[in-house]
């Protein structure tokens, strides 16, 4: 066999080999620069991974720009654009793709049930941008929140949970085409943490703000994870609770689980603002948990929020079924976030997201049109149907959208089987309203306070009983006065003036035999 020996052939191959040895090095210079400590093989996977989602996205979102330039043509004049009222805020973890993800050594806790599919996720954000909906920054949300600007209506905030990589490379070219922007909560040790296939890296979050649609705030420092709560090793989350010290056999005292919070607060914002030369003026609760759920220190809750005061202008937590979904113009520091499904549909989340704008008077609702399924078995489909479910006794229902109103008449065709129905007005959430509540020859009017209740009115009138019937009341700040079938039946002045929402309760002391249906509502001014 004959070798090629001359020395042309050894100066070509050293050349091929000088180049190869330098597109090895650039690539992983490049990789570094880009991804950071992410490991090679997994960077290289979301780097192809990134370039097939923007192409395939780059080429569906050009059908929906032509068929936004045609529909331009149609001669159909716009509404005009009103101020808002409240601000959504909605909050998501990971976007996971349909070929699987290149992140999924670890685990931030939130559990595989929170994450979204990118076709999803896609689809309930182009849902969002062609129904007019449009969102904010921090500041934005900042300024209208303390009432120092207005904002238009459908304007949301858009946030994420974790600092994932799955909550950037799939969400950025998304953005990106719908001229959208976001925050990413981070937790300080997972940014930290070298050769995470998880977490992204400081390269990543670098990368990621330097786009100008991404902003960052904190989800702890290394409090993500729950903590072991008493001497069986039961796990609750750590800034809800006190620590069990395994090595001294005890519980943190109140001044070391005070002084652990500040650390915690202070050090995550100092850490990342250091990091990443912005300010961090923002945190995220993991699971939304300001320690009212504590498993062993019933005054963490009041702890918790005073240090998160010490350092954030808002904490936010995740909306719960006990109060209006949007956020209003207030100097609070806790602010609620929209959990979104990962089942809800494009058009499901534009109906949720329309059902909790703020509903103006006169008011007329037949059924689902943003009621907030409090407790018990709430059915809103042509009728709203309220029911308890064994061992429950009762059920109870918020209209979103109404927690603004002031002046109003209420009137609502019911049928209540038996018990009590109640008529909530003046509803701040759904534990604290006023209440014409109904039972066979007798009506009270009751005011209820955080869960406490008491009567601040009531009389026997034996033409009130069970069946179909029109219950009603009419409201002002400081005075509430129950109608049955449009006829006055209980009056109370002098009230604490305040605004509030409308709300529909049942209750039986038999387990699961309260059951009211209402058929129509209507709301007019005073």
């Amino acid at each position: 066999m004959y070798f090629d020996t001359s020395s042309n052939k050894f100066v070509t191959l050293g050349l091929v080999g000088f180049v190869l040895a330098i597109a090895i090095v650039l690539t992983f210079q490049a990789k570094n620069f880009f991804f950071g400590s992410t490991p090679f093989f997994p960077a290289t996977s979301i780097f192809v991974s990134s370039i097939f989602d923007s192409a395939a996205y780059t080429l569906s979102s050009t059908g929906r720009q032509m068929a936004g330039v045609f529909s331009a043509f149609t001669g159909e004049e716009e509404e005009p654009v009103r101020d808002a009222r409240a601000i959504p805020v909605l909050t998501y973890h990971r976007i996971t793709q349909w070929h699987g993800s290149a992140s999924g050594e670890e685990s931030s806790g939130a559990g595989e049930g929170a994450n979204v599919s990118l076709p999803t996720f896609r689809d309930q954000m182009e849902a969002l941008k062609d129904a007019g909906w449009e969102t904010i920054t921090l500041e934005e949300f900042r300024a209208y929140i303390r009432g120092e600007r207005t904002l238009p209506e459908k304007s949301f905030l858009l946030t994420f949970d974790d600092g994932a990589k799955d909550s950037f490379y799939p969400v950025d070219p998304i953005l990106s085409s719908l001229g959208f922007s976001a925050v990413n909560y981070l937790i300080v040790t997972g940014v930290e943490r070298e050769g995470s296939t998880y977490y992204l890296s400081n390269e990543e979050v670098e990368r990621m703000l330097d786009t100008g649609r991404w902003e960052i705030g904190s989800h702890t420092y290394d409090s993500h994870h729950p903590i072991a709560v008493n001497a069986a090793g039961d796990l609750a989350p750590a800034l809800a609770n006190l620590e069990w010290k395994t090595s001294e056999n005890r519980l943190e005292t109140v001044a070391e689980y005070r002084a652990r919070l500040e650390a915690e607060f202070r050090g995550s914002r100092n850490l990342l603002s250091q990091e990443f030369g912005v300010p961090i003026t923002t945190f995220a609760f993991p699971f939304g948990d300001t320690g009212e759920r504590s498993l062993n220190f019933p005054g963490a809750e009041e702890v918790v929020l005073k240090e998160a005061m010490k350092e954030y202008e808002f904490a936010f937590i995740q909306n719960d079924r006990d109060h209006y979904s949007f956020n209003y113009p207030s100097n609070d520091l806790l602010m609620r976030r929209i959990h979104v499904e990962p089942e809800w549909s494009g058009a499901e989340l534009l109906s949720f997201m329309e059902g909790g704008m703020p509903k103006d008077i006169p008011y007329q609702d037949g059924a689902d049109k943003g009621w907030i399924a409090s407790w018990g078995k709430v059915e809103a489909g042509n009728e709203l149907v309220l029911s308890s479910e064994k061992p429950s006794t009762s059920a109870s229902a918020l209209l979103d959208g109404t927690k603004l109103w002031e002046k109003y008449q209420v009137t609502a065709e019911v049928n209540w089987t038996r018990d009590y129905a109640l008529l909530l007005v003046s509803a701040v959430d759904s534990h604290t309203y006023r209440s014409c509540a109904y039972e066979d020859g007798r009506v009270r009017l009751q005011q209820t306070s955080g869960g406490t209740t008491t009567v601040l009115a009531e009389a026997q009138d034996a033409a009130i009983t069970a069946g179909s019937r029109t219950l009603g009341a009419r409201v002002t700040s400081s005075s509430v006065t129950c109608l049955y079938d449009g006829r006055s039946v209980l009056q109370a002045t002098g009230l604490a003036s305040r605004a509030g929402g409308i709300g529909f309760q049942t209750w039986s002391p038999t387990p699961g035999a309260a059951r009211l249906t209402i058929s129509s509502l209507t709301v007019d001014s005073l």
